[in-house]
């Protein structure tokens, strides 16, 4: 399951990437492009709060901190006793990845616009 998770976010921030420097290679329109990256400073906003002010609490002793890649999850035992934290690499790598999920469908609709607008015409029929 987690090389699944490890591939599939790698391919997601291929796509982005590859939509990024498309459109600043200029494959895109000005307001295709401004509009894009008004998705990208939106995405970057929800990344952060989701990341960073969301707290989930799935029972009443686990606590996760982000979502949808949490970067901090917490237990307790008992309702009374203290939190007790699991810190791994999701503490580095969860903004990061949430700002790929978030910007992953907009950047396959750029990617469809930009294969639309450059697409080759077919040759003349003689």
């Amino acid at each position: 399951m987690a090389i699944l998770f490890l591939a599939t976010s790698i391919l997601a921030a291929l796509v982005v990437v590859w939509a990024i420097v498309s459109i600043l290679q200029g494959r895109l329109n000005k307001q295709a492009r401004l509009v894009y990256f008004g998705c990208f400073i939106a995405a970057a906003i929800a990344a952060y709060f989701t990341t960073y002010q969301y707290n989930h609490y799935p029972n009443a002793n686990t606590r996760f901190r982000g979502w949808p890649i949490p970067w901090l999850i917490e237990q307790r035992d008992s309702p009374s006793s203290p939190w007790l934290d699991f810190i791994g690499p999701l503490i580095v790598l969860a903004y990061p990845i949430n700002l790929v999920i978030y910007l992953l469908l907009p950047s396959i609709v750029a990617l469809l616009v930009v294969d639309r607008l450059f697409a080759r015409a077919p040759p003349p029929q003689a």
